[in-house]
């Protein structure tokens, strides 16, 4: 088979989106030559050069792009960084400033301008409405994998429990964690086995919980809650399943804010009452701040896999293209 000579860009690119982009520059730095390879073979052209040598170094340096990008992208954003009333970067935590042209926010949108924008005086999305907004509930989820299999589990199951109206005041209006719930169970290894081992089945339950307004402390109510929420997995649909559990992790309304920034802990941004739905959430293209856009559960339409995908679609439709932005 004849050779062929191509830029190494081809070679090594892969479909990897956190290093596509990034790997033409490692072929810039390691050698800005060309590489012929064939169907059995690298090697670099050039003489006292060895190819299994230069790929290593720049498979190497690829994975240390690789990282340092995952730690950027890692980063918690302490600002947006505005011009008049023009986003133009962001300041990231450590205090590195990431200039942009435009800027779009898929962080919980009652964060975004309570938290990102210092010193803008807001006019639709200010202070006071936010603290006035109601805000959704938030979510307990416990993860977990078995070393057997459920096979009479299908994919989705809603257990309700005993209470219906009182558990929506628990939660919604007394802000009071109760000592009964209702659960999703989630068992994605009905339809895919390949989200477990062989002979192992992986499960989520999520059960509705308030948000952080009604001062519960889960670092001390998480465990007693998982212990409940326990119970009534093994009264129901997998009886005598905890002895059976080989990985487990659990998330609380507070993971909700103090990892992903959402205020109170709220799993859906603001709450979904009328006058905080569609038209009436914060918009995609921001309200306050020129080439400043919003996306996900907090925005126009709302949550929910169908609101979710709707808020992409906008965005993608009002944020400009490069071309207009040089």
């Amino acid at each position: 088979m004849a050779e062929e000579t191509t830029p190494l860009v081809q070679v090594f690119v892969t479909s990897d989106p956190v290093t596509h982009g990034v790997i033409p520059e490692v072929w810039a730095r390691i050698e800005g030559d060309t590489i012929v390879y064939s169907a059995y073979q690298y090697r670099l052209t050039g003489e006292g050069r060895f190819w299994h040598r230069q790929r290593w170094a720049a498979e190497n340096y690829a994975r240390q792009l690789q990282a340092a990008r995952l730690a950027e992208l890692r980063a918690e954003v302490a600002r947006i960084e505005t011009a008049g009333r023009r986003a133009t970067g962001v300041t990231l935590a450590d205090g590195e400033r990431i200039p942009a042209d435009v800027v779009v926010s898929n962080a919980d949108a009652a964060w975004t301008y309570g938290k990102l924008l210092p010193g803008v005086a807001r006019r639709r999305w200010t202070d006071a409405k936010l603290a006035r907004a109601r805000y959704s509930m938030s979510l307990f989820v416990w993860y977990f994998g078995t070393r057997r299999r459920y096979d009479s589990v299908g994919h989705h199951t809603i257990l309700l429990g005993p209470r219906y109206r009182g558990l929506l005041r628990d939660i919604f209006t007394r802000k009071h964690l109760a000592e009964d719930c209702s659960l999703y169970l989630h068992r994605p290894t009905a339809t895919d086995l390949s989200m477990a081992p062989p002979g192992c089945d992986a499960f989520y339950v999520l059960s509705p919980v308030p948000h952080l307004g009604g001062g519960q402390d889960w670092a001390a109510q998480a465990e007693p809650y998982r212990r409940l929420v326990a119970r009534r997995l093994h009264e129901t649909l997998l009886p005598g399943f905890e002895r059976e559990v080989v990985t487990s992790r659990v998330t609380t309304p507070q993971h909700f804010q103090d990892d992903l920034l959402a205020v109170h802990g709220a799993a859906f941004g603001l709450e979904p009452v009328l006058t905080q739905s569609a038209w009436f959430r914060p918009h995609n293209r921001s309200e306050e701040v020129e080439r400043l856009y919003l996306v996900g559960a907090g925005t126009h339409p709302g949550a929910g896999i169908p609101g979710f995908i709707s808020s992409a679609k906008v965005l993608d439709s009002v944020v400009p293209h490069a071309s207009a932005l040089a």
